[in-house]
């Protein structure tokens, strides 16, 4: 929170924040408590990257309450042996359509 205060402080901006860590969301504790801590603090819109796998209905509830606006997901590919085997990312099909219809139930385009 420190480094967003700070850039905010120093900068003038008046887009989204978006945070683009390809592993944001992946530690569920830190992500529920980084959410609770900016709203609080800086309840600006802001988007992020978010990874299928990692998904649920809930989170993407609390991603939009805390003034989420967009979520970037990556397939990797639309082939299972290339986005399993080869790239190893470890995402079946039904929780990439699951993290889509998700995102969509909750506000998400």
């Amino acid at each position: 929170m420190a480094e967003i205060k700070e850039v905010l402080k120093n900068y003038r901006i008046n887009v989204p924040l978006f945070f683009g860590d390809d592993i944001f969301g992946i530690n569920q504790r830190w992500l529920d408590k980084f959410l609770d801590v900016y709203k609080r603090e800086i309840n600006l819109p802001f988007m992020c990257e978010y990874r299928c796998n990692f998904a649920s209905s809930e989170m993407f509830k609390k991603l939009k309450a805390a003034g989420c606006i967009f979520v970037s997901m990556g397939i990797e590919s639309g082939h299972d042996f290339i986005r399993n085997k080869i790239m190893k990312r470890g995402m079946s099909k039904k929780q990439i359509f699951n993290a889509f219809n998700w995102a969509h139930e909750n506000g998400f385009t």
